[in-house]
């Protein structure tokens, strides 16, 4: 329990209330003009701040679009090219084991030595 000597009551005051003590002081004019000027020159070092902020905002946003560009340009020009380069390969592959279309069921003992000179150049 509290001691109630020790203890202060806070009166409850609205916020438009003020005591008497907590009126606004007036500045004199030597004060606002020195305030007025240490304000413009903070006002100008904040707008300096933003500009190199946007500048360094903006290079990010075009860093990550040219970081997406180079991810997703190989992968678009795989799904272009390698499929008919793969095609010309499992078709020379499919020759070599006589598993094609070809009339000969030997395997690798009808192959001509073209079709195998062919496929090494390819692997090459």
């Amino acid at each position: 329990m509290p001691n109630k000597k020790n203890a202060e009551t806070i009166p409850l005051r609205s916020p438009s209330e003020k005591k008497k003590s907590e009126s606004v002081v007036q500045p004199k004019a030597d004060s606002t003009d020195q305030l007025l000027q240490s304000c413009q020159k903070m006002l100008e070092e904040n707008l300096m701040l933003s500009r190199k902020i946007k500048r360094h905002i903006t290079m990010m946003a075009v860093a990550s679009y040219i970081k997406l560009f180079l991810i997703l340009l190989p992968v678009i020009l795989g799904f272009i090219f390698l499929p008919p380069i793969f095609k010309q390969v499992s078709g020379q592959y499919q020759e070599l084991l006589g598993i094609g279309n070809s009339s000969s069921q030997g395997g690798l003992k009808n192959v001509s030595p073209d079709v195998l000179s062919e496929f090494i150049k390819s692997l090459k």
